[in-house]
């Protein structure tokens, strides 16, 4: 299976009001095919609900190219290959939404539990590799992560972690950080 291409909705980015250009990766898994693990019924109604969010209302251009629930190779090839696009501008925003199974590992990192290419098998996605393919060696510096997953809270934690380490990005002199926003943390 080929690599999935991130691809825009429409021929030009989004641009707001206030001139900057905006992008929102909006993605879940609903079908695991896996018999420990329920398939999660709401997660395309629930991506396609924030995908009219941010487009209709918030003037944000959806990046297409990735099916939903994504193998983990697929979902962080297709998160690298925006990335990493030559178009990408240090001033883009980005909002990156993820609905599906999420659980703390044995060694405390918080992973995304995806599909594998094999029919029944469940591999696992770190929050830190996601941070680390959206951040590392890109231009992106104004990205918003929303976790719509069990235990988002610590995959917050991981993604933050990873994302203000001096190392995941190159210096710069603006000082937007990511923010990250989780489903699971009592306001």
């Amino acid at each position: 299976m080929p690599s999935p291409s991130p691809s825009l909705t429409e021929p030009r980015p989004a641009v707001g009001w206030d001139g900057q250009r905006r992008f929102l990766l909006a993605t879940g898994t609903a079908k695991y095919h896996n018999e420990n693990l329920a398939d999660l019924p709401t997660v395309a109604a629930d991506v396609e609900r924030v995908g009219a969010l941010f487009t209709a209302r918030l003037g944000y251009q959806r990046v297409g190219g990735l099916e939903l629930s994504p193998t983990a190779e697929r979902l962080r090839l297709w998160l690298r290959g925006f990335a990493r696009d030559p178009d990408r501008q240090p001033s883009d925003l980005v909002v990156f939404y993820y609905a599906g199974h999420g659980e703390v590992a044995d060694d405390r990192r918080h992973v995304l539990l995806l599909p594998a290419e094999q029919a029944g098998q469940v591999l696992e996605l770190d929050t830190e590799t996601l941070a680390r393919e959206l951040l590392s060696g890109t231009p992106l510096r104004r990205l918003l992560v929303i976790l719509e997953t069990c235990f988002a809270g610590q995959g917050a934690d991981d993604f933050a972690v990873r994302a203000f380490t001096p190392l995941s990005r190159p210096a710069t002199d603006q000082p937007d950080q990511p923010g990250v926003v989780d489903g699971d943390r009592p306001v």
